[in-house]
C-alpha cells in the first residue's frame, strides 16, 4: 500500500484529486475501465472512499458507472468542449474589457515595465526570426 505524504483532506478528496489528474493527463484514457483493487492499493485507501470518489466523478461526468459491468473513464463530448470554449472566450473578453477600464496610468506603466523585462527572455527562447511576436 502506497501512502502519499503530501495528501491533505479526506481520503475521498485525495482519490478524486488523483483520478482527475490521471484523467486530465490521459494516464487513464477515455473508455478505460477503472480497476478498483489496483487503484485502492495505489492510493492507499479502502473501497469506501474510493467508491465515494467514483460517485463524485460520475456526477461530474468524468467517469461512467455501469452496474455489474464496471466503471469507465468518460469519452470527451466535443460539443460540450466547444460550448465551454466559447463561453470561456466570451467571459475572458468581457473580463479583459472590465480590467482595462479599471487600470490606472501607474498600472499601465508597470505592465510596460514587465514587458521590458520579459522581452529579452522571449527573444532568447524564440529568436528574433519568429513570425509570431507580441512585441
Amino acid at each position: 500500500m502506497q501512502l502519499d505524504s503530501r495528501r491533505q483532506g479526506s481520503a475521498k478528496d485525495y482519490v478524486v484529486q488523483e483520478l482527475i489528474h490521471d484523467i486530465v493527463n490521459i494516464k487513464l484514457k477515455p473508455g478505460e475501465k477503472l480497476c478498483e483493487p489496483a487503484l485502492c492499493e495505489r492510493f492507499g485507501v479502502s473501497r469506501t472512499p474510493f467508491r465515494e470518489a467514483e460517485l463524485e466523478l460520475a456526477q461530474r461526468k468524468l467517469i461512467v458507472v455501469r452496474p455489474k459491468i464496471g466503471t469507465f473513464v468518460s469519452f470527451i463530448d466535443k460539443e460540450l468542449v466547444e460550448e465551454v470554449r466559447h463561453l470561456r472566450s466570451v467571459l475572458e473578453a468581457e473580463l479583459a474589457v472590465m480590467a482595462c477600464s479599471m487600470l490606472t496610468k501607474k498600472d499601465i506603466d508597470r505592465l510596460w515595465e514587465n514587458v521590458a523585462v520579459w522581452e529579452p527572455a522571449y527573444h532568447r527562447c524564440f529568436g528574433y526570426g519568429c513570425k509570431v511576436s507580441v512585441f
